[in-house]
């Protein structure tokens, strides 16, 4: 006989009650310490130091733009008084929207002036070619920088890379005057002629005096030589046969010889120097009304009046 099953019996573990839960305070806890810094405010400056860099103005020169600092076109006494002026024309003139139109001046002479504009005086001076300086010292002659056209002029004089001719075109291009006479003396003093470049560049009245010096002071130089008795009398040439006077004085070498011993260009060099000195050459370009020659109070304006 089966035998009856047990009844199941379901076991149910010990009821524990949770603990009620603690509400999160919303108030700040107080920590003992120094009590923290109020917030600030920002202080925003209503004006720039001067040692900062200021606003770009914007230049347009042959359809390209140039940006330079207000702080560099303050060194114009022509900028200056431009920024200074209740508006530049019109709303938001010298922006690169809207920027200032130069007609008078090339993008590369505005290009040389901003590479010197721009150097660092512990580099050195700027890498420029000679073009560039005479660039430079336009720009700086027109716009009023005094400070950078004195510093550009001294330079060239300390350099002395310039031929006579070009600097004569800048001296009267830039108002340079104490340039003329020097270069004037360079050229009628050179043992070479004039070439036919240089003639063009000096046009034909300035050209002609300086021929017209050159031939006088040759002048004196020849008669120097004639006056020594010798048509040779620094080199070894051969002396010519004499002609002689009823008196016995030496009156030169005769016709004949005399194309035959022409006085050779040593010659006439060495004379040339020995017996035309400097002050006659400058007293003979001062004379000559075509060259313009300024005078000595006016030679000096080139560095702090122009």
């Amino acid at each position: 006989m089966q035998a009856n099953p047990q009844p199941w019996t379901l076991q149910v573990p010990p009821f524990h009650p949770i603990p009620p839960i603690t509400p999160i305070s919303t108030t700040p806890q107080t920590t003992s310490g120094p009590d923290p810094p109020p917030p600030t405010t920002a202080v925003v400056p209503d004006k720039y130091s001067e040692v900062h860099v200021k606003r770009l103005v914007f230049f347009k020169i042959d359809n390209q733009l140039f940006s330079v600092t207000e702080n560099a076109l303050r060194l114009s006494s022509h900028f200056r008084s431009m920024l200074d002026s209740t508006h530049l024309g019109e709303p938001g003139e010298g922006t690169e929207e809207h920027p200032i139109i130069l007609q008078t001046v090339t993008a590369s002479e505005m290009g040389s002036f901003l590479t010197l504009l721009s150097a660092r005086v512990w580099a050195g001076p700027p890498e420029l070619d000679e073009d560039g300086w005479a660039n430079a010292l336009h720009i700086a002659t027109m716009y009023s920088f005094r400070d950078i056209r004195n510093y550009i002029i001294k330079y060239i004089d300390d350099q002395k890379f310039y031929s006579p001719v070009r600097l004569i075109e800048m001296a009267n291009r830039s108002r340079v005057p104490k340039w003329i006479q020097p270069a004037y003396l360079s050229l009628c003093m050179k043992p070479e002629m004039i070439t036919v470049d240089e003639a063009i560049r000096l046009g034909p009245p300035v050209y002609t005096a300086l021929c017209r010096i050159r031939e006088e002071v040759l002048k004196k130089g020849l008669s120097g030589v004639m006056s020594r008795g010798r048509i040779h009398p620094y080199c070894h040439h051969p002396p010519p046969q004499s002609s002689e006077t009823p008196s016995g004085q030496w009156a030169g070498p005769s016709p004949w010889t005399a194309r035959q011993h022409s006085a050779c260009d040593q010659c006439v060099e060495e004379a040339v120097k020995s017996h035309v000195p400097e002050k006659e050459y400058i007293r003979l370009i001062r004379a000559a009304a075509e060259l313009n020659v300024p005078d000595d109070d006016e030679q000096e304006l080139g560095d702090d009046e122009w």
